[in-house]
């Protein structure tokens, strides 16, 4: 597993691979940043604490906030000159290869739990699936968080995959066959984008004949915007998200972490976290009612005593 023996080593990366990742670093503090001020707005508007109907976008942000503890946790013990024994050097190149792939995989999957329940919306007149299938969305979110453990765990017991440790450098999970980094590529990608894109289209089609179908203009405009807006959002969300998460999932599998194109993918990766507060705020009008709210008190506060402090 490790290609050092020693019993006590420094974590700390490499001159090139500190190089390497700062980029990642600042991309992630400005993502702390925006999602700090995304989830002080739900706590703060009780309009926006729908735990039910936006589960799935709040697990997914939680996804988001995971990745970034992961990523400042591993920074701070890879800038470290300190010490570490073979047992927390062991856990924390566990948590490192398969903390990264698991929670990627996640958040395939989360997002295509949301586009599944926005469609049965739009198919069944804005029935709310959310409070009347409450144990399928336990099983749902259960089946989720588990099933990719599960599927890692097991590539790892049986000999598929090794978390490997590369002195000055990241652990990675090497996958040892063709096979299994192509069932993971399948599992962990192609499965959930192509069904996610299967409904998004299925949910436009849907809007469209229904539109069609009713004689009644304007119960047709209205009905047309309010679905046809969801369709929107969600494929510019899912459009942008796969533009930058696609490439570390699929790198990942194929090359090492700290690689050139490692590197580049994993910092595409930190710029999707950056940017998933910002563009579910844009397309959403109720976070962006509370955003333009909280710009607008601060705004209040800061102008008043800039202008003080320049008399």
């Amino acid at each position: 597993m490790y290609n050092n023996a020693s019993s006590c080593v420094p974590l700390s990366w490499s001159a090139n691979d500190t190089d390497a990742i700062e980029p990642s670093f600042y991309v992630c503090i400005i993502a702390t940043i925006l999602h700090s001020i995304f989830w002080l707005s739900i706590f703060t508007y009780s309009s926006l604490r729908q735990w039910e109907s936006l589960q799935w976008v709040y697990a997914f942000l939680v996804v988001d906030l995971l990745l970034l503890i992961r990523f400042f946790i591993l920074y701070s013990l890879r800038t470290s000159s300190a010490c570490v024994s073979i047992g927390l050097r062991i856990f924390v190149c566990y948590f490192e290869s398969v903390g990264d792939i698991y929670l990627n995989f996640l958040q395939g999957y989360v997002l295509l739990a949301l586009n599944i329940c926005r469609h049965y919306q739009i198919t069944r007149g804005g029935a709310d699936i959310y409070t009347s299938h409450r144990r399928l969305m336990l099983a749902a979110h259960i089946m989720i968080y588990l099933i990719p453990l599960v599927v890692l765990i097991i590539e790892i017991q049986v000999g598929w995959a090794v978390s490997y440790y590369r002195l000055g450098g990241s652990c990675d999970l090497d996958f040892l066959s063709i096979g299994t980094r192509i069932f993971n590529t399948i599992f962990g990608y192609a499965f959930p984008v192509c069904l996610t894109l299967i409904y998004l289209c299925f949910s436009l089609r849907h809007v469209r004949l229904t539109a069609a179908a009713i004689h009644n203009q304007t119960i047709a405009d209205s009905r047309l915007k309010h679905h046809r807006s969801l369709v929107l959002q969600s494929f510019i969300f899912y459009s942008v998200w796969l533009l930058l998460w696609s490439p570390h999932v699929i790198v990942s599998q194929y090359t090492y972490v700290s690689s050139m194109v490692g590197a580049i993918s994993q910092l595409l990766n930190y710029v999707e976290l950056a940017s998933d507060p910002m563009i579910i705020t844009a397309l959403d009008v109720r976070f962006l009612k509370t955003w333009r709210k909280t710009f607008n008190k601060i705004k209040a506060r800061v102008v008043p005593i800039m202008n003080a402090e320049c008399i």
